[in-house]
């Protein structure tokens, strides 16, 4: 408290503050048995580590304290305050998690990985945090309420401090004079220029701690990279920003058609099923098992959500309703699991194992749909159209699905490999959070290990256009599929493909689902088409598109059918945004 006064009192001075209340401190300390100055500086320390540390330093340069003694203080001071920062995690950080709304903040998935985090890379954790202000109290009270053990967290603590503090304090004293003259300078200072050199002098210190980082790990400059190479790829860029040139378009479509919402006419026959994925697929093939045979086998399991808490026993319902749905299509593992109103492959994941489903079923507290596996190994994205009236369809674009995948070293573990992968570290966050129970794991020579199985970009999948597979024989199979009276004019297919040729002559492929309005032509996200004219192409794409659904809905409203207002549409995408933070974690 007297280091916090002596500054309080400086701040406030105009003429040689420094040097006048460095003076005065040091006349208190000395009045002070050795042991009772070494006390009074390590708890300062638990005010500011850093400004005690200078102005001990400040007063060693004078000779009113000897530098072992201020270590000492200084170093025990800060290594008790970082412990006292990991006991109140241990103490009050677990039981918080217990907390629904924690739960819902962090899950435990997320918790599990953490603590493998810091158990392997401990040295990184502690050590960076002690020499980046600003980060300390998160990082140690996160180590304690992760559960790290005492002894390893006190460890790299002390280890820290020793290393910090001696460097600081040195510093201290051989730029005790410009320290006091830039301070003296400082409080001259008159209205917001006061605060201009903290704020240089910080963005200093981080981007030198920050350089010393990158020079040190390759894993942060690996990530470094990264960060800036998604920035300049145009494929990551938000959906809104590559729609935005466009939307004078669509507000110009909309006053001449006089409707906002007319493109949710376009599939007046999915009005009733909303963005059910397993109703969906039923309205498609409804009583034709001439068209089965191209979908999926697929059940809806009803919502496990009762009173905002999911139950033990509706999931335990739900997978009596799944073993026995399994039974009737005498169908086995694997299975495909996801969510019924979803998008972009949040939850979607792949299930090997009676333990595994019911894991998922557990978790997932909303209707769900259990789906028979189509291994492909292709799959792909059909935007087909038929306006009403037209006697055959067409087929807008054809989009293959690239799963992205590691190869084992025999010597770096599966976090090193997606960090050395040239595509998988751009989504890196993606994939180590897909694959935390895993990467510890060190795969052998030469073995292949699979990123993602759901074929959707935000799951890490790779977009190419394949438009040449589009043949009359596919557009045929395509117009079969879905009857003129059906009600459905505009949509996306996704299919699993075993054999590409077979796909061109319209055969052996498997629907796994069926995207109606919001399916935007896929090979907009191709990165092989480059920055320049990969954007052109969305923005002709998107401006044709946004016409053809204008005009399929006018028509649609001519023959008596009725679009679902803006409220309506607002409603259903913030429960579909809702639902979102619900789902498990995607594959």
């Amino acid at each position: 408290m007297l280091l916090a006064h002596t500054l309080l009192q400086a701040a406030g001075s105009a003429a040689g503050p420094v040097e006048r209340h460095l003076t005065e401190l040091a006349a208190s300390l000395q009045a002070w048995p050795e042991a009772v100055r070494g006390v009074v500086l390590a708890v300062a320390t638990f005010i500011s580590e850093d400004l005690t540390t200078i102005f001990a330093g400040l007063l060693v340069a004078r000779g009113k304290l000897d530098f072992t003694s201020a270590l000492i203080a200084c170093t025990a001071g800060i290594w008790v305050g970082d412990g006292g920062l990991w006991a109140l995690g241990r103490l009050f950080g677990r039981p918080a998690l217990r907390l629904p709304l924690m739960r819902r903040w962090i899950p435990p998935e997320s918790v599990a990985r953490a603590e493998r985090w810091f158990a392997h890379r401990g040295l990184r954790v502690v050590i960076v945090s002690r020499f980046l202000p600003g980060s300390r109290v998160a990082a140690f009270f996160t180590a304690g309420m992760l559960g790290a053990r005492a002894s390893w967290f006190l460890g790299w603590a002390l280890l820290a401090a020793l290393v910090w503090t001696p460097m600081l304090l040195g510093a201290a004293v051989i730029a005790a004079p410009q320290i006091e003259q830039g301070i003296s300078n400082l409080l001259q200072l008159q209205g917001g220029w006061r605060f201009v050199a903290p704020v240089l002098s910080f963005v200093v210190l981080v981007c030198v701690l920050r350089g010393l980082e990158l020079a040190s790990d390759w894993r942060a400059r690996r990530l470094w990279r990264a960060k800036w190479v998604r920035r300049l790829r145009w494929e990551f860029w938000p959906r809104w920003l590559l729609c935005a040139p466009c939307l004078p378009w669509y507000l110009l479509l909309a006053a001449r058609h006089r409707s906002l919402t007319l493109p949710a006419l376009a599939n007046p026959g999915l009005q009733a099923h909303e963005d059910s994925k397993a109703l969906v697929l039923q309205a498609l093939v409804a009583g034709r098992a001439e068209a089965q045979v191209f979908v999926a086998r697929t059940c809806r399991l009803q919502t496990a959500l009762d009173g905002g808490t999911p139950e033990a026993a509706a999931a335990e319902a739900r997978w009596l309703d799944l073993s026995a749905w399994m039974a009737r299509e005498a169908l086995d593992f694997p299975l495909v699991l996801k969510p019924d109103v979803g998008r972009r492959g949040h939850g979607a994941r792949l299930v090997s194992t009676e333990a595994e489903a019911r894991s998922y079923l557990r978790a997932m507290p909303f209707a769900a749909v259990a789906q028979e596996y189509a291994p492909g190994p292709h799959e792909l994205g059909i935007v087909w159209v038929r306006a009403p009236g037209e006697a055959q369809g067409r087929i807008l674009s054809v989009t293959e699905k690239v799963f992205p995948e590691v190869v084992g070293d025999g010597e770096h573990d599966l976090h090193d490999l997606i960090l050395l992968h040239p595509r998988a570290v751009l989504q890196h966050r993606l994939f180590l959070r897909g694959h935390a129970e895993q990467l510890d794991w060190i795969p052998g020579l030469g073995a292949q290990v699979p990123l993602v199985t759901a074929g959707h970009d935000s799951q890490g999948a790779i977009f190419k256009d394949d438009t040449r597979l589009a043949g009359d024989a596919l557009r045929a199979r395509l117009d079969a599929l879905v009857p003129p009276d059906a009600g459905l004019c505009l949509g996306r297919f996704e299919l699993r493909v075993p054999d590409l040729a077979a796909l061109q002559r319209g055969e052996g492929f498997r629907i796994v689902e069926f995207g109606s309005v919001a399916a935007e032509a896929t090979p907009l996200d191709d990165p092989q088409l480059g920055p320049w004219r990969g954007l052109r192409l969305a923005w002709r794409t998107l401006i044709a598109q946004w016409r053809l659904l204008f005009e399929i809905g006018a028509a649609n409203r001519a023959a008596g059918h009725r679009a679902a207002g803006a409220g309506t549409l607002w409603r259903r995408w913030r429960e579909s945004r809702r639902l979102r933070k619900w789902h498990p974690p995607a594959d």
